[in-house]
């Protein structure tokens, strides 16, 4: 008896090897296989704006590196003593203005260089597994019924 499923996987026409230019973009997972490339000392750039899910600021991260559009104050705001910018993670804000719009057209300008020398380009959009797997109306609970089964205490004070 075979509890396996077996999958094909044929043969990529563009395999990565050690003179591949690999930019790993996106979510934790592109930023988890990345630093395996990097760790094996492939040539890999792991989310030079920080992990990001929001497939918006990943098309406009993208679009900006191709056409080397250089972040303004219009893209950038102040909030809890920090200059943040919707489109990057967190990890980039800076306290002075100038600073962090240096920054972060010093990595865009590195980006945009990195993306015409690529060879491969690991885009991974994926949402965290919670996200995806929370319930979204109480029926989709398959537990806690005396809550929000049908007859639930809970479904009865919601509905």
């Amino acid at each position: 008896m075979d509890f396996t499923t077996t999958i094909p996987i044929s043969k990529s026409s563009n395999p990565i090897d050690y003179d591949s230019r690999i930019i790993s973009f996106g979510s934790c997972f592109a930023q988890n296989i990345g630093e395996k490339l990097s760790y094996f000392k492939f040539q890999n750039t792991v989310n030079p704006f920080g992990i990001i899910f929001n497939p918006v600021s990943i098309e406009n991260l993208v679009s900006r590196a191709v056409n080397n559009q250089l972040f303004t104050e219009n893209d950038i705001f102040f909030h809890n003593d920090l200059w943040h910018c919707f489109e990057v993670h967190s990890e980039l804000t800076h306290s002075d203005k100038t600073i962090f719009l240096d920054r972060l057209n010093q990595v865009l300008s590195d980006f945009h260089f990195q993306i015409s020398k690529l060879s491969h380009f690991q885009i991974n959009m994926e949402a965290p597994l919670a996200e995806r797997i929370r319930p979204q109306k109480l029926s989709d609970y398959i537990s806690q019924l005396h809550l929000v089964g049908p007859n639930g205490s809970l479904t009865q004070q919601i509905e």
